[in-house]
């Protein structure tokens, strides 16, 4: 009996296998197996293969088929994998493509923000301006009234005789016919115990300036004054009377305002003319024109 790799003689069997396949004898070092090996292939608990029938390693347990068993599932396996790679690829392109749908979506609803955005900035300047074009028109409209405060009223009062009183106390003749309108205003909530306020409107510019020109000569104009024209007042203690321009609500609010200016920046003269208010920081400075709250900046 010999080797089929070295041809020589194989003297002691325990040192030699048989290959399961084709039968065929071998040493056991020219195959790489141990003693052990031997001793268990011998007794049937290990086949043994030699390398032409396909044998691998020294245990012997994979043939050719088996690797290309493995190498078939591993093919198929793979081509599962790009079946799953190509549908990712797929899916990722689906994607991509809803990406930039979403893209051209929201750059069209930026534009549609941004032109929006921008009408409303233009309309709200529009809407400043057209506000202001109004109060302007309101405060043209009062432009021969007055407004007198400090007045007490009167049982079953005339009001227009109560002017013509308070016109007589300013050294002023006033005609009722001069008179276009005058009656009191709606009292004031916040100061709920004084006499509600008189508004006059004047046929004639010239007759309310005359009437407010002669109430600032006469600086201490109070209630007193007109005592001896309506016995039935209460002038004690006596307590100025105020006359002042008609101005709009917005008007009034802006000048509200440039009261607590000149408090806190000590202003010397504020004052309105002809509906329009004038501030100036001191006797030898630039006098200022106060349009709205922004233009309070200017003032210095």
């Amino acid at each position: 009996m010999e080797c089929n790799t070295c041809t020589n003689k194989i003297g002691s069997a325990r040192l030699a296998v048989q290959c399961s396949q084709c039968h065929k004898h071998y040493h056991c070092k020219c195959v790489d197996l141990t003693t052990t090996d031997s001793e268990l292939i011998n007794s049937g608990n290990k086949l043994f293969k030699c390398y032409g029938c396909g044998s691998s390693s020294k245990d012997g347990d994979f043939t050719l088929s088996d690797v290309m068993k493995k190498l078939n599932e591993l093919i198929t396996k793979n081509v599962d994998m790009c079946v799953s790679i190509e549908l990712c690829h797929t899916r990722i392109q689906e994607n991509n493509k809803l990406l930039k749908d979403q893209d051209a979506r929201i750059n069209s609803c930026l534009e549609r923000i941004d032109s929006l955005s921008q009408q409303n900035t233009h309309l709200q300047k529009e809407n400043v301006e057209l506000k202001r074009q109004i109060n302007e028109q309101n405060q043209y409209s009062r432009k021969n009234s007055l407004e007198i405060f400090g007045v007490p009223e009167i049982k079953d009062e005339n009001v227009i005789r109560t002017v013509q009183v308070i016109a007589q106390s300013l050294g002023v003749n006033l005609d009722k016919q001069r008179i276009d309108a005058a009656h009191r205003l709606k009292s004031n909530i916040r100061k709920p115990n004084e006499p509600r306020g008189i508004i006059i409107k004047f046929i004639s510019r010239l007759d309310k300036d005359d009437f407010l020109k002669a109430r600032k000569v006469k600086r201490d104009f109070n209630t007193s004054h007109l005592s001896h024209y309506f016995t039935q007042l209460n002038v004690h203690p006596a307590k100025a009377i105020y006359i002042n321009e008609s101005l709009t609500y917005e008007n009034k609010q802006l000048l509200n305002k440039c009261r607590e200016f000149k408090k806190n920046k000590n202003v010397k003269y504020l004052w309105s003319r002809n509906g329009q208010i004038f501030m100036r920081m001191s006797d030898n400075s630039q006098v200022f024109k106060i349009s709205s709250i922004e233009s309070l900046r200017d003032v210095h």
